[in-house]
């Protein structure tokens, strides 16, 4: 192994910093009720490695209280969030760059004086006997417009609600759109993304079914392995699908279990970069069987994990630019390493907890790209290297100017 300390850091990184604030209107009375959700996040520095909704802060809501107030727990310093805020009979309200170590941020959102039947999204939440689900969380995702264009929910579509006690809901819908994705979540269910949903529709009825369990046994050497951070991630990640990355710790055990998964699907398991165990797992695809179903996988054979160090070289003898970084990923895995570059023409990194098998080696460096490695490697069309890696090693790479 090379290294903990990144390890280390990102574990004390993880419990984050609170985010709050107060909804009002637009006479400043609180807002009872109202959704606010952590919509995109961007790099308080340097660029990002991911797409904006992709961080793991996004897609966390709250409620407010009476008095209009929301608390999100834990969401990453290292962050500037975008927040969406809406209530029904209200104009959705968005808010961009907000910064969690700045103090309490206020959202206003507009009370509409009339709400046309027509411009409602309503429907029904049931379970697959058909009860009617309360407190089932909905937010709007993907929008399409009559004018063609493909974005989020913006400021004329509630961002997102609340089922009542019957699981009706409805969201105000003024922009003219064709239809958008509901993004439904119920404790105890599986997740689910609804496409095609219109206003001005009645009867609209979204099921819930408790989806399909993985469970299973990581063993090293015959002995249990603990403490091994996991992921498991969808295969298909087509808009209309649930793509839900997903991290579990081994039981002391080895034991790990996963529930309410979307069922009837396949999914990519895999161990994490950069972790305090010495185990890991190369990418496998398993299936997570129908409702109420259980896969147990049984005992899976770990490998002792090893680490790749990576030497960066300015084939000009320039220095590095602040924000730059190496970042290490497999296609397969929602999952990757960053590390960021220092200021200097010749350096390196290192990456610790690789399994054995194909990784890839990107180096984010403005206006420069790979031109070679040492040992050989191919790069993609994407300028990274196609790496096999089944042992430590160190690898120079050599930057030149973009073409």
């Amino acid at each position: 192994m090379f290294t903990v300390f990144s390890t280390l850091a990102a574990i004390l990184a993880f419990s984050g910093v609170p985010l709050s604030g107060r909804v009002v209107d637009q006479n400043d009375q609180p807002v009872d009720g109202a959704v606010v959700k952590i919509s995109v996040g961007r790099p308080r520095t340097g660029p990002a490695l991911t797409c904006p909704s992709c961080y793991v802060d996004c897609g966390k809501f709250v409620l407010t209280d009476a008095d209009g107030k929301f608390h999100f727990e834990g969401v990453s310093s290292d962050l500037f969030f975008g927040l969406t805020a809406g209530a029904l009979g209200y104009q959705g309200a968005l808010a961009r760059d907000v910064d969690p170590l700045e103090p309490d941020l206020t959202l206003r959102i507009a009370k509409l004086d009339d709400v046309d039947p027509g411009e409602t999204l309503a429907g029904k939440v049931v379970d697959l006997q058909g009860n009617a689900i309360s407190g089932a969380m909905i937010t709007v995702g993907t929008t399409h417009y009559l004018d063609g264009s493909l974005t989020g929910p913006g400021r004329q579509i509630t961002p997102a609600t609340v089922t009542d006690a019957d699981g009706q809901f409805a969201l105000t819908v003024r922009a003219a759109i064709r239809s958008t994705t509901l993004k439904v979540r119920v404790p105890g269910f599986a997740p689910q993304d609804v496409v095609g949903m219109q206003r001005g529709r009645t009867g609209q009825v979204i099921q819930m079914g408790p989806g399909g369990s993985l469970m299973g046994r990581m063993l090293l050497d015959g002995k249990p392995v603990s403490g091994m951070k996991l992921g498991l991630v969808q295969m298909d990640r087509r808009i209309g699908n649930v793509v839900t990355p997903d991290e579990i710790v081994t039981a002391a055990d080895g034991m790990f279990r996963w529930d309410n998964l979307p069922p009837a699907a396949d999914y990519a398991i895999y161990s994490q970069f950069e972790q305090l165990s010495d185990a890991a797992l190369a990418v496998s695809i398993v299936t997570v069987p129908a409702d109420g179903e259980l896969a147990d996988l049984g005992e899976i054979a770990a490998q002792k994990s090893h680490g790749l160090k990576i030497q960066i070289v300015m084939s000009d003898g320039a220095e590095v630019p602040e924000g730059s970084f190496c970042y290490l990923t497999r296609s397969k895995a929602a999952h990757s390493a960053k590390e960021p570059l220092s200021s200097t023409s010749l350096q390196s990194v290192a990456f610790d907890g690789l399994a054995t098998e194909v990784v890839e080696i990107g180096v984010r460096i403005p206006n420069y790209e790979i031109e070679s490695s040492d040992p050989p490697s191919q790069i993609d069309l994407n300028g990274r290297l196609q790496r096999w890696s089944d042992h430590d090693e160190t690898i120079v790479i050599q930057m030149r100017k973009r073409r």
